[in-house]
This record gives C-alpha cells, sequence and structure tokens, in this order.
C-alpha cells in the first residue's frame, strides 16, 4: 500500500487580533471585529462573561470583503451588522435570536459608485437605521450608503475634504452622529480637526456647516484628531487626540448642531495616547482606553454634566492590581445596559471585559478572554 508521511502542518484560517466592538440591543450579543474577520459572542447579561459562538474569516467560502477590519456598528433594530474594513463595508444580516450572522452585501472601493473607502476607518448608523456613514481615511471623505430593506447598500452622498466648500477632513477618522440624526461629526486626523455636517433626515445627505482646528480661535487638544462621542443630552462633544494626549471638550447647540471650544483636558501622557473615547448612557462618566509610560489602561472620569468638564476617578493599568488583557487598545464600548465595558485589546489578542458600578462608575475585572 501507499506509504504516507509527513510534509506540513498547515494551520486552520485565523480571523486575527480583536480591532473593534459593538453591542447589540439587548446587549445579550456582541460582535468583534478582528483582523481579518468577525466574532460573533454571546454575553451573559448577568454576569458580563462571554462566549464565541460564531467566527468568519476573510477570504474563506463563507465570507467576503471584511479583510482588514477598522470598526463594527449594529443597526437599532439589530436586523444588521456593518463591518468598515481596509477598502470595503460589510453588510451582515443578524437572526435576532440567535446572534448569529450571514453576509448579505459588500460595497467595495472601486465598485460602480463606490470611491472614497480606501482604509475605511469608521462605520456608524443613523439613529433611523436607514443610512449608514463610512470614513475613508486614505480619501479624506465621508460616504453615505442608504440601507435597503434587505440590507443592501446604495451611495447617496461623499463628501470630501477640499470639494464644494467641505473642510478639515484630512485622514478622516471618526464619526458620530447626534441622537435626532440631524448632525454628523467627523475627525480630520491630519487636519487636527473636528467637522460638522448637518443630516438630511429623508435622503441622507450631508452638507458643511463648519470646522475646528486645533490651534485656531483657542482651540487646543485636537493634534491628530483620533476619536469621539458626543454626551446622551447632547450638549457636549468629546475628541481624542493622538499628539497632545489630550480629550477636546466642545459645547453643543442641540438646535443647529454648532460646537464652541469649552477645554481641553491634559492627563500629561498618563493615558491618552491612541485614545478612544466613550460615554456611559446617563451621563455621569467618560471612559477613555489608551496606552502611555510603557503601559495600557482605561481611564474613568467623572462629567459634570452643566459644564461638560472632567476629573479623574479612578485608573486600571494592564498587568497591575490583577489586571490583564488590556495591551495596546484598539476600541471599547459599553453594553446597552452600561454594566459592562467590552475592550478590543490586540497586544494581548484578547477580548477584556469589565464591570461597570452603576454608583461611582467604577470598573471591575471579569474576564480576559485570549481568541487566539
Amino acid at each position: 500500500g501507499k506509504v504516507l508521511s509527513f510534509v506540513e502542518r498547515v494551520p486552520p484560517p485565523s480571523a486575527g487580533a480583536p480591532i473593534a466592538v459593538a453591542h447589540a440591543p439587548g446587549g445579550s450579543h456582541a460582535y468583534i471585529g478582528r483582523g481579518a474577520g468577525l466574532d460573533v459572542v454571546r454575553r451573559n447579561r448577568a454576569s458580563g462573561r462571554t462566549t464565541t459562538i460564531q467566527t468568519l474569516v476573510a477570504g474563506t467560502a463563507e465570507v467576503d470583503g471584511v479583510g482588514g477590519v477598522r470598526s463594527v456598528a449594529v443597526s437599532p433594530d439589530g436586523r444588521f451588522v456593518f463591518v468598515a474594513a481596509r477598502a470595503s463595508v460589510a453588510v451582515f444580516e443578524r437572526d435576532p435570536i440567535t446572534g448569529l450572522v450571514s453576509l448579505v452585501d459588500v460595497a467595495r472601493d472601486g465598485d460602480a459608485g463606490v470611491d472614497a473607502l480606501e482604509i475605511a476607518d469608521d462605520v456608524t448608523v443613523s439613529p433611523d437605521g436607514a443610512h449608514i456613514y463610512v470614513t475613508g481615511f486614505n480619501d479624506d471623505a465621508v460616504t453615505a450608503f442608504r440601507v435597503g430593506s434587505g440590507g443592501d447598500l446604495t451611495v447617496v452622498d461623499v463628501v470630501r475634504d477640499g470639494v464644494e466648500g467641505v473642510d478639515g477632513l484630512d485622514g478622516a477618522r471618526s464619526l458620530a452622529i447626534s441622537d435626532d440624526g440631524a448632525f454628523v461629526y467627523a475627525t480630520g486626523f491630519f487636519d487636527d480637526a473636528v467637522v460638522v455636517f448637518a443630516r438630511n433626515l429623508k435622503t441622507g445627505e450631508l452638507m458643511f456647516v463648519e470646522v475646528h482646528r486645533d490651534g485656531v480661535g483657542g482651540v487646543a487638544g485636537l493634534d491628530a484628531a483620533n476619536s469621539l462621542a458626543l454626551s446622551p443630552d447632547g450638549r457636549h462633544l468629546y475628541v481624542t487626540s493622538n499628539l497632545d494626549d489630550a480629550l477636546a471638550i466642545f459645547d453643543r447647540d442641540i438646535v443647529d448642531g454648532t460646537l464652541s471650544f469649552r477645554g481641553a483636558f491634559f492627563s500629561g501622557s498618563e493615558f491618552m495616547e491612541n485614545a478612544y473615547v466613550t460615554v456611559s448612557s446617563d451621563g455621569r462618566h467618560v471612559y477613555l482606553v489608551g496606552a502611555g509610560f510603557g503601559t495600557s489602561m482605561v481611564a474613568v472620569l467623572d462629567r459634570n454634566g452643566a459644564t461638560g468638564l472632567l476629573t479623574v476617578r479612578s485608573i486600571l493599568r494592564d498587568d497591575q492590581g490583577g489586571v490583564d488583557g488590556l495591551s495596546f487598545p484598539a476600541d471599547f464600548a459599553l453594553s446597552p445596559d452600561d454594566r459592562f465595558l467590552t475592550v478590543a485589546a490586540p497586544g494581548d489578542d484578547a477580548v477584556t471585559v469589565l464591570a461597570r458600578d452603576e454608583g461611582g462608575g467604577e470598573l471591575a475585572l471579569v474576564e480576559a478572554r485570549n481568541v487566539r
């Protein structure tokens, strides 16, 4: 008979390190974007502990268009999961009971009518679920897509830096949409700027309103503007800076969407390098994940609801005090009930869950689960 000899061990396809995280409505499932794929995670709503129930890997028969994942978002009704990747945005239909997903559409840079998705850094969904918005970091642009009833995507608008009066989008990075859906905010990484757009609620189209730049008109803390988040009451916008090691704070007019600079929170490199920001839904606390002084951490900041100003409450540092799984955090998200914070930490190849004390906002480690 034939003699078999060992040639090589071929490892199974890997979805890569965790990069992005988003929770579904209800909080029973989370979606973890990885360098080359997507994990569906079931979450115990009482304990916060997680179990991976599905892994999709780019380039397999199951899925395409999610290589180089950058961002994940879930529609408000929980029907669709959107994944922004290296040069595409993919749509997955979601089973509302099991949380499992299946690919329904991919819009790729270079497809007919699609021309601004090179390094699609962030994707966010309008509150009515009718449109998604995607930044193109290398294209200095934001693309608006209409989401069809079956999840299919159609480009309805593209706004580009330097075109038709638009300014501040050089290195378009992150997005936030007001709760009423009327305004979209974007950071321009290389412009050291935050840009305001008015959104047509019917068509999804964007109209440039204004830009705020670091060092102009007294504005500070926007050098290499990165992540941004609106307070739940819509009265303040928080923007992180990669090079200023700062968090810029803006007052927001809830009628016309315009911003006025309130001040900058400087940490002295304590935790602000490559930082990302979110605000608890009760508006009492601002959370930051970032790296500084050779370690990675999560910071809890108390928020003054009237002024928007911040004070540090506590800091959890990776590999200190029993905390693990926070190395070089790339994204994080609070669960819909505000009880748990989920962190994607590629430095540890980990998805880490922290429990939030609803009274004081303090965080405590629940689990740091390696995904490899």
